[in-house]
Parts: C-alpha cells; structure tokens; sequence
C-alpha cells in the first residue's frame, strides 16, 4: 500500500477531504463524486486505499481521507464531512451540504458558483493568495460571522455572500493598492449582519473603497481587525 501512495504522491496531490463518521452501525455511504474518472487513488484514512467511491468503516470516528492523482473536481452532500481543504484548481460542487463546517483552499483560483450554496453550518472559510474570482452565490445561505478576503482577488460575483446573517467582520487588509480594488457584484454582502464592517489597511484603502463599494460606503473602518 506504501508503493501504490508513495507513487500518487510523486504526482499531484489534489485535494483531501477530513469525514466526520458518526454512525451506529457500519454501513457503506458516498463519501465523494468525481466529475470525471481520472486517475486516482484514495487512502480512506484506516489502512485502505484504493480507487472505489465508497467505503465502510468497521469503526465509527473521524478519519482523515487523501485522494492522490487528477480529478476535474468534487461534489459531496455527504452529511459526514465536516473540513474540505483543497490543494488545486477544481470545481467544488457542495451545496446544501448540512455536514459542512470548514473549508481551507490552497491554489484555488474560483469557487465556484453557487458551491457551498445553502450550507447553513458553514462557519469558517480561508483562502491563500491564489484566489481570483468568488463566484455567483458561493457562500450565500452559510453562517459565517467573518471572511478575510485575500488581496489576489479580481472579482466577487452577485450575492457571492448573501444571507450570512451573522457575518460581521470582512477583512480586506490584504489590499494595499488603491489601483486594484475587486469588482462587486450586486447584493454580495445583502441581509448580513447590521453591524456589518469592512476592516482595510489604510486611510488611502478606505476611501478607494467607500468609491468604488459604495453600495458599502460607510462601513470601512483601519480599525485593527477584531481578534478570534
């Protein structure tokens, strides 16, 4: 098993999802779907590996699973995952996932539209500077109470964070260029929290955005970004 992993990892590693298996009795469940076969193997976290798109644990518990090789993306309404992290560029496909609690992207240039749509217990979200587009409804219906948005985006889509009720804290201090601000789709940040603010690096930034988000005019703040 070693040499069928030590081989996949040679090549890319795309993404790994953590599940959350709470069960009481064993059981076969989808843990993932692939929108294309490629060519990959899965180590399910408790010793096996292989290539199937389901599994059964002897064991009730929380496991962590790697999927090495190429896929084009992921798809999953699996209850039992709770942490998606993803290591490439790929389509996420999650909505109205109820499981969901955490998602962490690293060389991701999209999310998708509409890929985390409806996940009500969708609470942290984080991203590295490879991110460019936030797309159509990608976070609308979650419940997160604060995004850091990462200064490599371009472009965050209609109501990309809509009816986040609780999202207070957008963090856009990574943005140090007044020339390079994101555009904003309509209603992104509509029926959020009333006390919804925007924290920027500088005076220069928040009249570069108060311009240019004036939808938004008024809630930008340098203040220093409220601590977890």
């Amino acid at each position: 098993m070693n040499a069928i992993r030590d081989n996949y990892l040679k090549k890319e590693n795309t993404w790994n999802v953590t599940k959350k298996i709470d069960f009481s009795s064993s059981r076969k469940f989808s843990a993932v779907s692939f929108e294309n076969e490629g060519s990959y193997k899965i180590d399910w976290g408790d010793g096996t590996i292989d290539s199937e798109k389901n599994h059964k644990y002897e064991i009730a518990g929380t496991y962590n699973v790697k999927i090495y090789g190429s896929s084009t993306g992921i798809m999953s309404k699996s209850k039992y995952v709770n942490k998606i992290v993803v290591f490439t560029d790929i389509t996420i496909s999650c909505k109205e996932n109820t499981g969901i609690e955490e998602f962490e992207s690293h060389n991701l240039t999209s999310v998708s539209a509409q890929a985390f749509f409806g996940c009500s217990k969708l609470s942290k979200v984080s991203f590295d500077d490879k991110l460019k587009t936030i797309e159509f409804e990608a976070f609308d219906l979650c419940n997160l109470s604060r995004v850091a948005i990462p200064g490599s985006v371009t472009l965050i889509e209609d109501k990309a964070f809509e009816e986040n009720s609780s999202l207070s804290i957008v963090d856009l201090t990574s943005f140090t260029d007044p020339n390079a601000i994101p555009t904003l789709g309509p209603g992104v940040f509509s029926s959020c929290s009333p006390y919804l603010k925007f924290y920027v690096s500088s005076v220069t930034m928040k009249e570069a955005f108060n311009t240019s988000w004036s939808a938004y005019s008024g809630k930008f703040t340098t203040d220093p970004v409220p601590s977890l």
